[in-house]
Protein backbone atom coordinates (compact mmCIF):
# COMPACT_ATOMS: atom_id res chain seq x y z
CA UNK A 1 0.00 0.00 0.00
CA UNK A 2 1.92 3.11 -1.20
CA UNK A 3 2.20 6.35 0.76
CA UNK A 4 0.88 4.92 4.01
CA UNK A 5 2.59 4.81 7.42
CA UNK A 6 4.57 1.90 8.78
CA UNK A 7 2.42 0.56 11.62
CA UNK A 8 3.61 -0.67 15.02
CA UNK A 9 1.04 -2.50 17.16
CA UNK A 10 1.46 -2.24 20.93
CA UNK A 11 -0.34 -4.72 23.18
CA UNK A 12 0.62 -6.68 26.27
CA UNK A 13 -0.96 -10.13 26.05
CA UNK A 14 -1.35 -13.18 28.21
CA UNK A 15 0.50 -16.26 26.97
CA UNK A 16 -2.72 -17.44 25.28
CA UNK A 17 -3.34 -14.16 23.52
CA UNK A 18 -5.70 -12.12 25.72
CA UNK A 19 -5.29 -8.44 26.63
CA UNK A 20 -7.91 -7.95 29.35
CA UNK A 21 -10.36 -9.68 31.66
CA UNK A 22 -14.01 -9.09 32.54
CA UNK A 23 -13.60 -7.57 36.01
CA UNK A 24 -14.06 -3.93 34.99
CA UNK A 25 -10.64 -3.06 36.44
CA UNK A 26 -7.27 -2.58 34.81
CA UNK A 27 -5.43 -5.85 34.29
CA UNK A 28 -1.74 -4.92 34.23
CA UNK A 29 0.11 -7.44 32.11
CA UNK A 30 3.42 -5.58 32.05
CA UNK A 31 6.00 -4.22 34.46
CA UNK A 32 7.71 -0.84 34.80
CA UNK A 33 10.58 -1.85 32.53
CA UNK A 34 8.18 -2.82 29.77
CA UNK A 35 6.11 0.35 30.18
CA UNK A 36 9.32 2.34 29.75
CA UNK A 37 10.13 0.39 26.58
CA UNK A 38 6.69 1.21 25.20
CA UNK A 39 7.25 4.90 25.94
CA UNK A 40 10.59 4.71 24.14
CA UNK A 41 8.85 3.28 21.07
CA UNK A 42 6.15 5.96 21.39
CA UNK A 43 8.83 8.65 21.34
CA UNK A 44 10.06 7.33 17.98
CA UNK A 45 6.80 7.49 16.00
CA UNK A 46 4.99 10.31 14.23
CA UNK A 47 1.47 9.50 15.47
CA UNK A 48 -0.40 7.36 18.02
CA UNK A 49 -3.78 5.76 17.26
CA UNK A 50 -6.36 4.59 19.81
CA UNK A 51 -10.05 3.79 19.50
CA UNK A 52 -12.83 6.09 20.63
CA UNK A 53 -13.79 4.04 23.68
CA UNK A 54 -10.18 4.02 24.84
CA UNK A 55 -10.45 7.82 24.78
CA UNK A 56 -13.71 7.66 26.73
CA UNK A 57 -12.91 4.97 29.30
CA UNK A 58 -9.14 5.20 29.85
CA UNK A 59 -8.92 8.96 29.26
CA UNK A 60 -5.26 8.64 28.18
CA UNK A 61 -2.96 11.61 27.60
CA UNK A 62 -0.86 9.76 24.97
CA UNK A 63 2.16 11.99 25.50
CA UNK A 64 5.91 11.44 25.61
CA UNK A 65 6.60 11.96 29.31
CA UNK A 66 10.39 11.68 29.53
CA UNK A 67 12.11 15.06 29.28
CA UNK A 68 15.13 13.42 27.62
CA UNK A 69 12.94 11.83 24.94
CA UNK A 70 11.09 15.09 24.42
CA UNK A 71 14.39 16.91 24.01
CA UNK A 72 15.58 14.36 21.44
CA UNK A 73 12.41 14.86 19.41
CA UNK A 74 12.73 18.64 19.55
CA UNK A 75 16.40 18.45 18.55
CA UNK A 76 15.34 16.43 15.50
CA UNK A 77 12.84 19.11 14.50
CA UNK A 78 9.82 17.11 15.66
CA UNK A 79 6.98 18.09 18.01
CA UNK A 80 7.75 17.10 21.61
CA UNK A 81 5.14 14.33 21.34
CA UNK A 82 3.49 12.48 18.42
CA UNK A 83 0.22 13.49 16.80
CA UNK A 84 -2.83 11.89 18.44
CA UNK A 85 -5.30 9.98 16.26
CA UNK A 86 -8.62 8.34 17.05
CA UNK A 87 -11.40 6.68 15.03
CA UNK A 88 -15.08 6.91 15.90
CA UNK A 89 -18.27 5.70 14.26
CA UNK A 90 -20.47 8.19 16.11
CA UNK A 91 -18.38 11.37 16.68
CA UNK A 92 -19.62 11.11 20.27
CA UNK A 93 -16.46 12.25 22.05
CA UNK A 94 -16.02 14.81 24.82
CA UNK A 95 -13.71 17.68 23.97
CA UNK A 96 -12.69 17.78 27.65
CA UNK A 97 -11.00 14.34 27.47
CA UNK A 98 -7.25 14.30 28.08
CA UNK A 99 -6.77 13.21 24.47
CA UNK A 100 -7.84 16.72 23.41
CA UNK A 101 -6.78 18.92 26.32
CA UNK A 102 -3.34 17.54 27.24
CA UNK A 103 -0.35 18.48 25.10
CA UNK A 104 0.05 21.11 22.40
CA UNK A 105 0.13 18.57 19.55
CA UNK A 106 -2.20 17.99 16.61
CA UNK A 107 -5.25 15.80 17.21
CA UNK A 108 -7.05 13.99 14.39
CA UNK A 109 -10.49 12.40 14.63
CA UNK A 110 -11.59 10.18 11.73
CA UNK A 111 -15.34 9.65 11.39
CA UNK A 112 -17.75 8.58 8.63
CA UNK A 113 -19.96 11.65 9.27
CA UNK A 114 -17.87 14.62 10.48
CA UNK A 115 -20.95 16.85 10.43
CA UNK A 116 -22.19 15.00 13.52
CA UNK A 117 -19.26 16.25 15.59
CA UNK A 118 -20.06 18.90 18.17
CA UNK A 119 -18.76 22.44 17.75
CA UNK A 120 -16.48 22.00 20.76
CA UNK A 121 -15.02 18.78 19.31
CA UNK A 122 -14.42 20.49 15.97
CA UNK A 123 -12.51 23.21 17.82
CA UNK A 124 -10.44 20.71 19.81
CA UNK A 125 -9.35 18.53 16.87
CA UNK A 126 -9.29 18.22 13.11
CA UNK A 127 -12.28 16.10 12.06
CA UNK A 128 -11.62 14.07 8.90
CA UNK A 129 -14.16 12.06 6.93
CA UNK A 130 -13.14 8.42 6.54
CA UNK A 131 -15.15 5.25 6.02
CA UNK A 132 -12.45 2.59 6.07
CA UNK A 133 -8.96 1.92 7.36
CA UNK A 134 -7.26 2.40 4.02
CA UNK A 135 -8.58 5.93 3.67
CA UNK A 136 -7.35 6.72 7.19
CA UNK A 137 -3.87 5.40 6.40
CA UNK A 138 -3.76 7.25 3.09
CA UNK A 139 -4.73 10.51 4.76
CA UNK A 140 -2.11 10.02 7.48
CA UNK A 141 0.49 9.33 4.80
CA UNK A 142 -0.51 12.51 2.98
CA UNK A 143 0.05 14.41 6.24
CA UNK A 144 3.62 13.14 6.40
CA UNK A 145 3.03 10.41 9.00
CA UNK A 146 5.67 7.74 8.35
CA UNK A 147 5.42 5.68 11.56
CA UNK A 148 2.12 5.03 13.33
CA UNK A 149 1.80 3.34 16.73
CA UNK A 150 -1.53 1.60 17.41
CA UNK A 151 -2.10 1.31 21.17
CA UNK A 152 -5.63 -0.09 21.33
CA UNK A 153 -8.22 -1.40 21.60
CA UNK A 154 -8.96 -4.73 19.98
CA UNK A 155 -11.04 -3.14 17.19
CA UNK A 156 -8.02 -1.01 16.30
CA UNK A 157 -5.51 -3.86 16.53
CA UNK A 158 -7.36 -6.53 14.58
CA UNK A 159 -7.56 -4.93 11.09
CA UNK A 160 -3.84 -4.12 11.19
CA UNK A 161 -3.06 -7.82 11.72
CA UNK A 162 -4.45 -8.76 8.31
CA UNK A 163 -2.02 -10.31 5.82
CA UNK A 164 -0.32 -7.73 3.64
CA UNK A 165 -0.29 -4.90 6.17
CA UNK A 166 3.08 -3.23 6.72
CA UNK A 167 3.01 -3.93 10.43
CA UNK A 168 5.42 -4.73 13.24
CA UNK A 169 3.66 -6.35 16.23
CA UNK A 170 5.02 -5.11 19.54
CA UNK A 171 3.18 -7.62 21.73
CA UNK A 172 4.69 -8.52 25.07
CA UNK A 173 3.49 -12.05 25.92
CA UNK A 174 3.43 -12.82 29.61
CA UNK A 175 2.39 -15.94 31.53
CA UNK A 176 -0.72 -15.06 33.51
CA UNK A 177 -4.00 -16.70 34.48
CA UNK A 178 -6.20 -16.60 31.41
CA UNK A 179 -8.34 -13.43 31.34
CA UNK A 180 -11.94 -13.77 30.33
CA UNK A 181 -12.23 -11.08 27.69
CA UNK A 182 -10.37 -9.07 25.11
CA UNK A 183 -8.80 -11.69 22.81
CA UNK A 184 -6.59 -10.37 20.05
CA UNK A 185 -7.52 -13.51 18.15
CA UNK A 186 -11.19 -12.55 18.27
CA UNK A 187 -13.37 -14.83 16.10
CA UNK A 188 -15.64 -11.93 15.10
CA UNK A 189 -15.53 -10.62 11.49
CA UNK A 190 -12.85 -8.02 10.93
CA UNK A 191 -14.34 -4.53 10.56
CA UNK A 192 -13.61 -3.04 7.14
CA UNK A 193 -15.72 0.08 7.67
CA UNK A 194 -15.67 2.67 10.43
CA UNK A 195 -19.25 1.93 11.37
CA UNK A 196 -19.14 -0.89 13.96
CA UNK A 197 -19.93 0.14 17.56
CA UNK A 198 -16.95 1.82 19.20
CA UNK A 199 -15.38 -0.93 21.29
CA UNK A 200 -14.00 -0.58 24.82
CA UNK A 201 -10.44 -1.35 25.74
CA UNK A 202 -8.58 -0.83 28.98
CA UNK A 203 -4.86 -0.25 29.15
CA UNK A 204 -2.64 0.75 32.08
CA UNK A 205 -3.65 4.04 33.76
CA UNK A 206 -1.81 7.35 33.36
CA UNK A 207 -1.11 6.80 29.69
Amino acid sequence: MPNTPYVVLSAATSIDGYIDDATGQHLLLSNDEDFDRVHDVRAGVDAILVGANTVRQDNPRLLVRSHDRRDRRLAAGLPFSPIKVTLTSTSNLSSTANFFTEGAVDKLVYAPAPEKASASLSEAATIVEATDLQSVLRDLGARGIQRLMVEGGTTMHTPHRRPGRRTTPSHRPVLRRRPRRGPLRSPRPLPSELNPPDEPHRDPPNR
